[in-house]
């Protein structure tokens, strides 16, 4: 991407955020990744990954989330700590509950939401239902199947979108306004963290997210 497509980027983020009322910053830097590095089904093992210690934070049986991990998912999906999390029950759970919105952001990176995914709103309250039924253990083939990449321009305009937001947000907070904020922050931050490493080489808990 050159630095003018870089700056029409950046002019979309900041008239999106201006849109959802949000305050702007024309002196943050421009977005440095702009490959997906990520297959589609390093993404869609992520995405189950996360569902899966998500569901266990709601209260699903832990070890019955793990062993449908372990016959859908033949990589490695998820972090040092969801795995010690769905072992030993012990971890943030209130923040893997959050991760349901960084779910929807690699959900929508897979092509499988549609202009619905706004960052105006949070996930639909039926996201759930478009996911693999754990309780029936019914299996990943469905999501697998319909899989695909959005183009990179796409996932790109959206991370430079979120890192804009998250910057008003913070900003929000600093300034003790987070009570006035359309969106709650973690809406956004889980979203930015999904973006981003799809477009980054590092590991889940290695993705930098400073403002």
């Amino acid at each position: 991407m050159t630095t003018m497509e870089a700056s029409d980027v950046r002019a979309n983020s900041m008239r999106a955020a201006q849109e959802l009322g949000y305050a702007t910053n024309d002196q943050l830097p421009l977005l440095d990744n702009t490959e997906v590095v990520r297959s589609v089904n390093e993404v869609v093992d992520r995405l189950l990954g996360m569902y899966c210690v998500a569901a266990a934070a709601y209260g699903f049986n832990r070890e019955s989330a793990a062993n449908w991990l372990n016959a859908n998912v033949a990589g490695e999906a998820l972090t040092p700590d969801e795995r010690q999390f769905l072992l030993t029950g012990k971890g943030p759970v209130q923040e893997y509950k959050f991760q349901i919105e960084g779910i929807w952001a690699l959900y929508w990176a897979c092509g499988l939401a549609g202009s619905e995914f706004s960052f105006g709103s949070q996930c639909p309250q039926n996201f759930v239902t478009r996911l693999p039924d754990l309780k029936t253990n019914q299996d990943a083939q469905s999501v697998r199947a319909k899989a695909a990449l959005r183009d990179v321009a796409e996932v790109v305009q959206m991370a430079d979108t979120a890192y804009c937001i998250h910057w008003a947000q913070r900003q929000s907070v600093l300034g003790g306004q987070a009570n006035r904020q359309a969106m709650p922050e973690y809406v956004i931050r889980e979203r930015r963290h999904a973006l981003d490493w799809l477009l980054e080489g590092e590991d889940w808990d290695n993705i930098a997210l400073d403002t």
